[in-house]
């Protein structure tokens, strides 16, 4: 829509998203007038000088006869500058024709380009030149030839002015008008338990750049840095937005707790002065701890992969496999009850077995003193003699294994640890096999085999670290659900709900039999009914669908040449068809994109926050992903229209990062 505006002698109409803009509606007032009846670029700028951290608008306006914009068979292309050494913002870019003059009964039709950028270093900056490049056809039939023309500006200097020397001696933000405040999450704080609180900084500048704030935070409590979140705005041409800072605050006691007074020193472009943006006290009451039926108790971990087919573990040549499955498992079946009965470790090295059983059954700090290694091979069911002795060869095995030039020896230990391995219980083999197994694995892969860091961060109590080395391995290994569920409790226990639901909501789907998953995602599930909804899940994964499909077809294949006349096959072939397409389907459903929303947050237009907003988004959500941009997500509501919303308002169901 074209809204008209007298500029001086002539008639000038500007799109409504180049008027909403003040500054650059100016700037467009100042440009010159073309020559009459040609083709004219010129390039604008807001100032010619600026300090640093200031915001400098380009644009570049490319002028066209409309009668000659008529003719041309493809839009022309305006190349704005690129400048070095600035900060450039997302801007609402303009598409198309952006105004119209009207000079001398002559029509001109403008195209607009626009471009804020913040400089960042004192000195003189240069803007090189802007490039207009069109075709004109050299007649009048659609065939004939066309003719390339190119207009170029000329390149233009702005001198950038350094920020005065400031209170801190390493610089400061630059704003105007920045303000800063507290906010509190409105549910009560208990004592013990991460107590959510932002700092907010808002006001125009260069809101991407603005530093976390110094907090004192009183004794007695913890401050923990949490995520930062911007959300941006025009305001009558200058850039304006909020800078969220999230903290995580403990405090050790009921009581009062005083949040001190924070000051933000600045410069400000307004005032050309520095001052200070301050959040007053605030004093928050803390109840005291959560009853043990109350309290919110960190689920256990997943030590073990729960059994199951997991997504994505068949390759497409699976299927062939059904035709030699009988045989294989004839012939291992065989071969199962004439070998002899090894311990878990005798294919591996008995040190690196035994080292592994003490590790996984003795805390780190305690694994130097043989008493504590006895202690705790004998509450697992292990004889004290043998225990006794394997806890010598341990400490013998630790003492030697960094000294080079005694390894000779360590073939006699060698001998004694897998001696001592095979008198083990089998009821303790039983127990320990699949951690043991997992640690052989990776010690034979070159990773020390220890407790992974995740688990140890987790029983610190570090629970949003430990949130984020579990997303590191998620990423690594998506289809592990034991991460999964860790991964969850974690963001559980560090009061995170909407990620630890992406979470359980990924396990359940790789694990939907364990209980202990089960467990963790009634934890959340109750909070809202769109989780109800998407925790419905089938007691089998799609894999394990397609397996159950092609037993049937393999057995009614098998029936059916063998009694031919049976038709109760045809039958058994059928369901198996059925079955199929239900995994099929399963498949398919599962990897519809979903994401739980981790914190209200508004819907708008286009991927930016200049946008217009289309709505809001309530947290614990649960929405579809119908595309990414950089920092955005679209998504989709069951009760809404499609919208954009910052990708760190959202946890991917099994594609969670701490990034996003």
């Amino acid at each position: 829509m074209l809204g008209p505006l007298v500029a001086g002698a002539f008639l000038l109409q500007v799109a409504s998203s180049v008027a909403a803009n003040p500054r650059v509606q100016s700037m467009l007032d100042r440009a010159p007038s073309p020559p009459r009846g040609d083709v004219a670029l010129t390039l604008l700028l807001s100032a010619d000088t600026v300090r640093v951290g200031e915001q400098l608008d380009i644009v570049t306006a490319a002028w066209f006869p409309r009668e000659l914009l008529t003719r041309l068979r493809r839009p022309a292309s305006v190349s704005d500058p690129t400048v070095d050494g600035v900060y450039t913002a997302v801007q609402a870019t303009v598409t198309g024709v952006g105004a119209s003059r009207l000079i001398d009964g002559i029509w001109y039709d403008l195209y607009v380009a626009h471009e804020v950028v913040f400089p960042l270093t004192a000195g003189v900056l240069d803007v090189p030149g802007a490039a207009l490049t069109f075709s004109v056809p050299a007649g009048r039939q659609y065939f004939s030839e066309e003719r390339l023309y190119r207009r170029t500006t000329d390149p233009v200097r702005v001198v950038v002015l350094p920020v005065p020397s400031g209170p801190d001696p390493a610089g400061g933000p630059v704003g105007r008008g920045l303000g800063l405040r507290y906010e509190l999450s409105p549910e009560a704080a208990r004592a013990g338990e991460p107590i959510p609180v932002h700092l907010v900084l808002s006001g125009s500048g260069n809101v991407a750049l603005w530093p976390v704030p110094v907090v004192a935070w009183p004794e007695a409590t913890r401050g923990y840095a949490d995520r930062t979140e911007e959300t941006l705005r025009n305001s009558r041409g200058l850039l304006q937005g909020e800078r969220r800072f999230a903290f995580n605050v403990i405090a050790d006691s009921a009581g009062s707790l005083g949040l001190p007074e924070v000051r933000y020193p600045y410069y400000d472009l307004t005032a050309r002065s520095w001052t200070e943006a301050v959040a007053r006290p605030v004093v928050l009451p803390v109840l005291p701890a959560r009853p043990a039926s109350e309290r919110r108790v960190p689920p256990p971990l997943l030590i073990g992969e729960p059994w199951g087919v997991k997504q994505n573990a068949l390759p497409p040549w699976v299927p062939a496999l059904f035709l030699l499955l009988p045989p294989l498992l004839a012939a291992g079946w065989r071969w199962n009850q004439i070998r002899p009965r090894p311990v878990a470790a005798a294919t591996a090295d008995p040190l690196d077995a035994l080292a592994a059983l003490v590790r996984s059954r003795v805390p780190e700090g305690r694994r130097g003193a043989p008493r504590a290694v006895v202690a705790a091979l004998r509450e697992t069911g292990v004889d004290p003699a043998v225990s006794s002795r394997m806890a010598e060869v341990y400490d013998e095995y630790s003492n030697r294994r960094f000294a080079p030039e005694e390894r000779v020896d360590l073939a006699e230990l060698r001998r004694r640890a897998g001696s001592l391995l095979g008198r083990l219980p089998r009821r303790l083999l039983r127990q320990i096999g699949l951690p043991l197994v997992v640690l052989l694995a990776v010690a034979a892969s070159g990773a020390p085999a220890q407790v992974p860091a995740p688990d140890s961060l987790y029983r610190a109590q570090a629970y949003s670290t430990a949130a984020g080395a579990y997303a590191r391995l998620a990423a690594a290994s998506p289809t592990r659900a034991a991460v999964w569920h860790n991964l969850a409790a974690a963001s559980y226990s560090a009061g995170q709900d909407g990620r630890a639901a992406a979470a359980w909501l990924t396990a359940r789907r790789l694990a939907p039999r364990s209980s202990i998953i089960e467990a963790g995602w009634r934890r959340v599930a109750p909070r809202s009914a769109d989780l109800i909804r998407a925790g419905r899940v089938s007691p089998l994964t799609p894999e394990e669908v397609l397996l159950l499909a092609g037993g049937l077809w393999l057995a009614g294949w098998v029936l059916l040449a063998v009694l031919p006349r049976r038709r109760w096959v045809l039958g058994v072939l059928s369901a198996a068809s059925v079955i199929a397409v239900a995994g099929l389907t399963l498949r398919g459903h599962y990897r519809s994109p979903l994401a739980v929303v981790t914190r209200a947050a508004v819907l708008r237009d286009a991927p930016h926050g200049l946008a217009r907003e289309a709505g809001r988004v309530e947290e614990l959500r649960v929405v579809k992903v119908r595309d990414r941009r950089p920092g955005w997500r679209l998504i989709e509501l069951r009760d809404a229209q499609p919208g954009w919303v910052p990708a760190g308002s959202l946890a991917e169901v099994g594609r969670l990062d701490s990034g996003a």
